[in-house]
């Protein structure tokens, strides 16, 4: 609220002072007395229009002028040289503004276009259309930064909204496989559990003979090289080649029990749960491993029906004899299992089965 005007040497005014009262104030007079000057120094001190020097009183070079306000006091000095603001509350004065006002003396005036009529100008708001209006109130009272809220607190509840259904179908979803896992046969899992742990330590045996196997293999095919063999020597060979076959045909019943387990757990009614991660990894490498297992055993039947056809009255090379002979030798001394009734072997019956091949 504005308690006093000071006005000096602006346009008609030498030097004025208005107190104001409380409430709408009117002043009165004349023509060109200086009414609407009071308007324009108004103006003047709150958006420092009109620019220039044209407004200071003819004959005088300093054109000044103070406003009191209930919570302060602002005041202007315009020269030839300088033009400044001065708040009563700031001990330095406001300069080098430019065309704009300090920010702190517009803060204190707090008063905008809408608070200046001119003469001839069209009533206010009486004249505008009701947009006009609306859009006028809803800046001054605030509602467009209410209507703002609340466009962006509705954007916000509807994308809530979204993620809400999103998540009550994803609920549903790990329901419904909770569900499912409640009515998995733990006992009957836990049992396939431990046949899987168990083909794999078989499996691990089945490598390790397939190894000596492998070896034996490249004996023999070497021996098959050779024009010929004594008669001795094709029969302590043939008798070797015995061995093969049992050691063969108690692979193939290991093979066989391990198919058998193996379509048991394939037999296993879970629905569509799946198994957790991770419990049956290796077995695709355990039937992979078996498929390559049965195709050494093919080989070796092979080179063992063509030692068959070799003849029993021809010589053979002694030394690489007594190589096979040493190699034979390993083969036994790595055996884990009996070659002929498939138990698991001693350190005791694996040195007799050694000493009867010799």
């Amino acid at each position: 609220m504005i308690e006093q005007i000071h006005v000096k040497n602006f346009e008609s005014h030498k030097d004025s002072v208005f107190d104001l009262s409380p409430g709408v104030n009117v002043i009165v007079g004349d023509s060109h007395v200086g009414k609407s000057a009071i308007r324009r120094f108004l103006h003047w001190i709150n958006v420092n229009r009109p620019l220039g020097d044209s407004y200071v009183k003819q004959g005088e070079k300093r054109a000044y002028g103070r406003v009191q306000f209930d919570n302060g006091a602002v005041e202007r000095t315009k020269t030839s040289k300088k033009s400044t603001y001065t708040l009563d509350s700031e001990s330095d004065s406001f300069e080098s503004f430019g065309s704009g006002v300090p920010e702190k003396v517009t803060e204190l005036v707090n008063m905008s276009d809408v608070n200046f009529q001119t003469q001839h100008g069209s009533f206010f708001l009486l004249q505008d259309t009701p947009g006009s209006v609306a859009s006028y109130l809803r800046s001054v009272t605030g509602l467009d930064d209410l209507t703002s809220v609340a466009t962006d607190i509705t954007t916000r509840l509807r994308s809530a909204k979204s993620n809400l259904t999103t998540q009550m179908q994803l609920v549903g979803e790990m329901e419904q496989e909770l569900e499912e896992l409640c009515q998995l046969d733990i006992c009957r899992l836990e049992e396939c559990i431990g046949e899987y742990k168990e083909f794999e330590a078989r499996n691990k045996k089945v490598v390790s003979e397939i190894s000596s196997l492998d070896r034996a293999v490249k004996r023999l095919k070497e021996l098959d090289e050779i024009a010929s063999i004594s008669e001795d020597e094709a029969r302590q060979l043939f008798e070797r080649a015995d061995s093969l076959i049992n050691k063969d045909e108690l692979l193939g019943s290991q093979a066989f029990r391990l198919e058998v387990s193996l379509d048991k757990l394939a037999d296993l009614d879970v629905g569509t749960v799946d198994v957790p991660v991770g419990i049956l990894d290796g077995v695709e490498e355990i039937i992979q491993a078996h498929a390559k297992n049965l195709d050494r055993f093919e080989n070796l039947d092979d080179l063992i029906g063509r030692w068959n056809g070799i003849s029993k009255v021809e010589l053979v090379d002694v030394g690489r004899l007594d190589g096979l002979r040493e190699e034979e030798q390993i083969l036994l001394s790595q055996l884990v299992e009996c070659p002929h009734c498939g138990t698991e072997l001693t350190e005791e019956s694996r040195a007799v089965l050694i000493g009867e091949s010799r």
